[in-house]
């Protein structure tokens, strides 16, 4: 008999202003932003920095066809930034135990931007 895999994510209001840079060049910055912390089978992810979708349409993006499902937060739907494909993803109607980020946005790293808190 296979373990269950434990995974859950916890979010929560962030008090501090965040900052999203693109290819070294500040696009946003924001102080209503939610973090997420998600852990799955004994390990913990990096923290997510999610930004209010009101926010992030002051920036020249385009939504694609590109879609996800998480068991633990829901279906993702994705925008792209410039040259970067599929690289800012959004919840427009997460599972009840992450509702907080509901309407809001989160970047990928892996792709060019850099998220860092104002110090």
């Amino acid at each position: 008999m296979s373990e269950e895999k434990v995974h859950y994510a916890k979010t929560k209001a962030s008090d501090q202003t965040y900052q999203v840079f693109f290819n070294q060049k500040l696009i946003l910055e924001s102080n209503q932003t939610i973090e997420l912390d998600e852990h799955y089978d004994g390990k913990d992810f990096a923290t997510v920095i999610y930004f209010p979708e009101s926010v992030i349409t002051s920036l020249d993006t385009s939504e694609t066809d590109q879609t996800t499902h998480c068991p633990i937060k829901g279906d993702a739907t994705y925008r792209n930034y410039q040259e970067a494909e599929n690289s800012i993803w959004c919840y427009r109607e997460p599972y009840p135990q992450v509702r907080q980020i509901r309407n809001h946005c989160a970047f990928a790293q892996s792709k060019g931007f850099r998220v860092s808190v104002v110090s």
